[in-house]
């Protein structure tokens, strides 16, 4: 008998969409492209102002009570502090992908300021993301999700396969910033290497001062109110932030029914099409929407507060090409592990694959 997470989910659709990205844009109007400065600023503002007064709170006031029942007072502060870096960094996000405001500066300063403090270098994230988002779906040249073909993942050895399809959602996120991923490896902290190309240096330096200012910061503050101090106020909730982020895009962007192309067969709507939305429940408005992803990648221009609209022109278009999950994230992350580990070694338009059966195999 199959389990829920052995059964397709949406249909495998191998065949371009008739619509246009034309089609689309008219569907959605103009009205949702407008940026509002003022509203993405009070969304910036009130994200800081909640983790700021957390962290006065548990380091100050609240301090002794905190201690007191630390078994379950400190796994509480480090989800709820954890969940607003993680909208913090949506804010950033927003940023990086100009639908912040319609002022270039105003937006890579506002990025710094959400993606610093929570040791994200801000600039070379930018230019990785939009490699990404250019070439999302593309087996040869999408720079942060690369799905290996099945002669490779053979070859793996077991710790890295361990790492690589059931650790990396905890700290997968940082491990990507600071080494890159496989096949690329383009360390994001650094200026060598091929990530950052000459006439970005001066800006990644930028980005990369803050990075390393706040880790100097953090240094300091371990040094001067001890680790274990740090370790329950910036650290932990760090860690819930990077399980986020991790798993999210992880959800976003891995599923065994959403096809991969070799750069002959892919489009650039075909492949922001090959993303799911999920809806994660009452964290949703809390993260800015994030969940609602395909609208944002085939426009990441609309602001995070019009994502939702824009789904809904859109749907009745895409048909069969929207994938929407309505998993948990438990059932969608077991779902990944069980079946998306490679991808064919040939194919125009190939699927991911699980390790495991023989059958899966042959079914595919």
């Amino acid at each position: 008998m199959l389990s829920d997470t052995d059964k397709s989910e949406f249909p495998r659709v191998l065949e371009p969409p008739k619509f246009t990205l034309d089609d689309l844009k008219t569907a959605i109007g103009p009205e949702l492209f407008k940026r509002n400065a003022w509203l993405s600023l009070y969304y910036f503002f009130q994200d800081v102002f909640i983790i700021s007064a957390l962290f006065w709170l548990v380091g100050g006031p609240l301090y002794n009570i905190m201690e007191s029942y630390w078994y379950i007072s400190y796994p509480i502060y480090a989800f709820v502090q954890g969940t607003f870096m993680w909208s913090l960094f949506v804010v950033g996000h927003d940023c990086g992908h100009g639908s912040f405001s319609e002022s270039w500066l105003l937006n890579d300063v506002i990025g710094h300021l959400a993606h610093s403090p929570i040791l994200v270098p801000y600039y070379p994230w930018k230019f990785s993301h939009a490699i990404h988002h250019a070439n999302t779906g593309n087996l040869d040249a999408d720079e942060t999700y690369v799905a290996i073909a099945e002669r490779r993942y053979r070859r793996l050895a077991l710790y890295v396969r361990l790492v690589r399809y059931y650790l990396f959602p905890l700290w997968g996120f940082f491990l990507y910033l600071v080494f890159g991923m496989p096949r690329t490896y383009k360390s994001h902290v650094g200026l060598r290497g091929d990530l950052i190309k000459p006439e970005q240096r001066l800006r990644a330096r930028v980005s990369l001062a803050c990075f390393w200012g706040v880790i100097a910061v953090l240094a300091y503050l371990s040094y001067q109110y001890s680790f274990t101090f740090m370790a329950k106020l910036y650290f932990a909730p760090w860690t819930v932030y990077l399980a986020w982020i991790s798993i999210v895009t992880h959800l976003h962007h891995t599923h065994p029914d959403i096809p991969w192309f070799n750069n002959a067969s892919w489009a650039y709507l075909r492949g922001a099409l090959s993303t799911v939305d999920r809806n994660y429940g009452f964290i949703e408005p809390i993260h800015h929407n994030i969940g609602t992803h395909v609208v944002h990648h085939i426009f990441s221009k609309i602001p995070h507060y019009n994502l939702l609209k824009a789904s809904a022109k859109i749907e009745p278009i895409l048909g069969k090409y929207h994938r929407k999950s309505n998993e948990s994230m438990l059932a969608g992350l077991m779902r990944i592990w069980k079946h998306c580990h490679f991808v064919p070694d040939q194919g125009d338009v190939v699927f991911l694959r699980g390790p495991a059966t023989k059958e899966e195999s042959k079914a595919a």
